[in-house]
């Protein structure tokens, strides 16, 4: 019966802390090192937590791939974008990853978040992930940073 306990608790405590790393795919594979730091920098209960440990990846040479969108509950395309330093950057890219992400969000307006809803719905794909991508590039291209379309592989 204690095994089982400590067994049980163990599996809490490990739920309690999810990895953020499976959400933010690296290329290429990140080290054990890099990813033990970014996790510590992008700890559950951080706002934008992903895009924290993006921008501590980015800082690391990596090229990551993130979300613009989240998909048709929530109005916006389910968008993700690749994202690498055109040139070595000093310091985190987290607060231009959220500036940017919040910015390529704001064009897509009420109504076509409405669509974006119903249209997801029946599996549709919509049409504002282009313009959502254009004005991500053109905000993160003059910070040093280059975005692209992410590709199935």
């Amino acid at each position: 019966m204690r095994k089982l306990v400590m067994i049980f608790g163990m599996l809490l405590v490990g739920c309690a802390a999810p990895s953020i790393g499976h959400k933010v795919p690296t290329i290429p594979v990140a080290r054990p090192g890099d990813t033990d730091a970014c996790e510590a920098a992008a700890r559950p209960g951080v706002e934008d937590r992903d895009l924290v440990y993006a921008g501590c990846m980015l800082s690391r040479g990596y090229r990551v791939s993130i979300p613009l969108g989240e998909g048709p509950g929530g109005g916006l395309p389910a968008a993700y974008v690749n994202v690498e330093a055109t040139r070595p950057v000093a310091g985190d890219a987290s607060d231009a990853l959220v500036e940017c992400r919040r910015a390529a969000q704001a064009t897509v307006s009420g109504t076509a978040r409405a669509v974006n809803v119903w249209l997801g719905s029946l599996g549709a794909a919509t049409n504002s992930t282009p313009k959502m991508e254009r004005v991500f590039e053109e905000c993160i291209g003059p910070r040093g940073y280059t975005s692209s379309r992410w590709q199935p592989s």
